[in-house]
């Protein structure tokens, strides 16, 4: 996969475009949060999210993570539920 950037300098005097090959699964926007073991975590990635703390709701989900309405979700296809839980642990799923 290939992507094209192209700056504009003063004027709106375009400058040389770039072709950047990128590997698909390492694109996406980092959501400022990290997973229990500190790695970063981005848009597309598949998440676990699992309560840790007793007395909280229950909530042991996989999907993944997208932006929508202004917030971070990992989204399952039927159901999402926000990244940012202050009861909940966030793990990556590797494949």
């Amino acid at each position: 996969m290939f992507y094209y950037i192209c700056w504009f300098a003063d004027w709106n005097m375009p400058r040389p475009t770039y072709q950047v090959e990128v590997i698909p699964e390492t694109v996406g926007q980092y959501t400022e949060q990290n997973d229990s073991d500190k790695n970063e975590i981005y848009e597309g990635m598949r998440i676990h999210q699992l309560s840790v703390l007793t007395g909280a709701k229950d909530i042991d989900f996989i999907g993944v993570v997208k932006f929508y309405d202004g917030t971070w979700w990992v989204d399952s296809g039927t159901d999402a539920v926000e990244l940012f839980n202050e009861t909940c642990e966030n793990t990556i799923i590797r494949e």
